[in-house]
């Protein structure tokens, strides 16, 4: 063991010296006409065990490359979305608008709506997963809610519960109710809605924003907006974008040729005397 670093020695690589540095500080080389070494310099000592030098048929070369290759060029990107726009309607107040509001509620005849700015994303980004973020604020009453797609335009410092607000379309959750409870105050809610974010970012779906409604009878509960002062904690979109393509991969060595089964040898009759 020296420090920090893992040594393998791998056998039988006809190839001259060449060195190729990875990221994160990951050092390969080949070293001469029929050895290579590969060594791994971001893991700490504690995280090596018991590895020593030894010597290992060329195929494992091929397959550390591999394992290199696919960690460098398949990592993923994390992104956030902010939103652009929070409210909230509701049947006891049909004629007020909650655009300047710092809490979104959502209770029977109370909806919540948000809209997300996306134009953070890079151009022609592909989205592996997103996912909305919520803090609960507050809990008078427990219930349960699920997110749906908005399927139409709205303002939000002119909607109103008479206005009146957009249709809703089906579950982006995948038909998942969350449950709010008094042990949900003061807590984050992370709900994966990647269908529907992915159908924004490639243009097949309107970026009309999600609302909160209730999927039970019961229910009184709300969560911190974009207005929010006291924590700040407002609505977000938490994306993973698809990494690019990696390049080409290194062209590995070809294997032995077969051998050519030899004749068979004729038999040999004994004479008896």
């Amino acid at each position: 063991m020296r420090n920090s670093s893992a040594y393998l020695i791998l056998t039988q690589v006809q190839r001259p010296y060449v060195q190729i540095r990875i990221p994160d500080g990951i050092r390969f080389s080949v070293l001469g006409e029929t050895s290579a070494l590969l060594r791994l310099n971001t893991l700490p000592p504690k995280q090596i065990h018991g590895i020593e030098e030894s010597f290992v048929p060329r195929y494992f070369y091929f397959a550390v490359i591999a394992v290199l290759a696919v960690t460098m060029f398949s990592a993923t990107t994390q992104a956030q979305a902010p939103p652009s726009a929070d409210t909230f309607v509701s049947s006891v107040t049909p004629k007020a608008n909650y655009g300047a509001s710092p809490i979104l509620v959502v209770q029977a005849g109370a909806t919540t709506f948000i809209q997300f700015n996306l134009s953070t994303l890079p151009a022609g980004a592909s989205v592996n997963k997103a996912t909305l973020r919520l803090y609960v604020d507050a809990v008078l009453t427990s219930g349960s809610f699920d997110v749906f797609p908005v399927n139409g335009a709205w303002s939000e410092n002119a909607l109103t519960y008479n206005t009146p607000p957009p249709a809703l379309g089906s579950s982006a959750s995948g038909n998942k109710p969350i449950a709010i409870t008094s042990s949900s105050l003061n807590k984050f809610l992370l709900i994966d809605i990647t269908p529907l974010v992915q159908g924004w970012v490639s243009g097949t779906i309107a970026n009309n924003g999600v609302a909160l409604a209730l999927t039970a009878t019961n229910g009184l509960f709300s969560f911190d907006s974009k207005e929010s002062l006291l924590t700040a904690n407002g609505p977000e979109l938490e994306i993973v974008l698809n990494g690019p393509a990696g390049p080409q991969g290194i062209q590995g060595i070809p294997g032995p040729k077969d051998r050519p089964v030899p004749p068979a040898r004729p038999e040999r009759k004994v004479r008896r005397v």
